[in-house]
């Protein structure tokens, strides 16, 4: 059973894992177009100046946590949270809070409608979730608390 859930966390941490390095490094890779559908979604430039770098960044950090024993339930726990703030914008998106409605996603993320993406959130949520309880579970095990 313990080699079963072992596997378990690989695959949702290594989900977890491309996932980020993929929108991270596509933001980075396509920095102009990603700059420039920010400050459409955003108006307010200073807000867009600084998340334009804090984003990618933010997802690259998330990889480095993830891929560190040590750290690793800190990087589901951040992942956690960001799932969650762009699970949210989704929501407000299909809800018509937003006067205009770029993705910021990119590459292949693109291409999924809001509601595909809102559902492929969920499913990244929802391993990244099964990470936690897994690591927990785990965790206590080795203790014996």
């Amino acid at each position: 059973m313990k080699i079963k859930t072992n596997i378990w966390l690989t695959y949702c941490t290594n989900a977890l894992i491309i996932l980020w390095g993929y929108t991270s490094l596509w933001k980075l890779a396509e920095f102009d177009k990603f700059k420039h559908e920010l400050y459409l979604q955003f108006s307010n430039r200073e807000f867009s100046e600084i998340f334009v770098y804090l984003l990618p960044a933010v997802e690259l950090f998330l990889v480095v946590l993830l891929l560190i024993e040590a750290t690793k339930k800190i990087g589901l726990v951040f992942s956690v949270a960001l799932l969650t703030i762009f699970t949210i914008y989704i929501v407000l998106i299909l809800s018509h809070f937003f006067r205009s409605t770029p993705c910021i996603c990119g590459g292949v993320l693109e291409l999924l409608g809001w509601k595909s993406h809102f559902f492929f959130n969920l499913f990244f949520l929802s391993l990244n979730i099964i990470a936690i309880k897994i690591l927990n579970k785990t965790r206590k095990e080795v203790t014996g608390a």
